[in-house]
């Protein structure tokens, strides 16, 4: 019966570690990407969910150009910041006159177009 030395069991843990650092780093920015999608999508949802606060509340929210919006329901994303880039309202009834939003991050911002009459939210940099 014959058993590994020691030097063999050396190469092949340092061949194991090369490996896992190749690996980790990409790893590290997929799960960060992965994140900052998520975190996107949880303001797109919290901003067509405003026609359904509105109906909650049973007032109009009404949003000037340049104003911060205030998380209606559960707060924004840690680091986020959602503006109105031009006047955004939504009626009592939840109907939503549409308007523009940018949404900056820790990672960047993007741009929301919100249609009437539901606040469909749409990626406004789309060409």
């Amino acid at each position: 019966m014959r058993g590994f030395t020691l030097l063999e069991m050396l190469v092949v843990l340092v061949i194991l570690g090369m490996a896992a650092a190749m690996v980790v780093p990409p790893l590290a920015r997929t799960v960060d990407r992965v994140r900052e999608a998520g975190e996107l999508d949880d303001v797109r949802r919290a901003l067509e969910r405003l026609p359904l606060q509105a109906r909650k509340q049973g007032r109009a929210l009404a949003f000037p150009a340049g104003a911060v919006l205030p998380a209606q329901d559960r707060p924004w994303p840690e680091g986020w910041r959602v503006l109105a880039v031009t006047p955004l309202r939504i009626e009592a009834s939840g109907f939503c006159h549409g308007g523009e939003v940018q949404a900056s991050g820790p990672v960047g911002s993007r741009r929301w177009r919100l249609s009437a009459p539901d606040c469909r939210a749409e990626d406004a940099d789309a060409p």
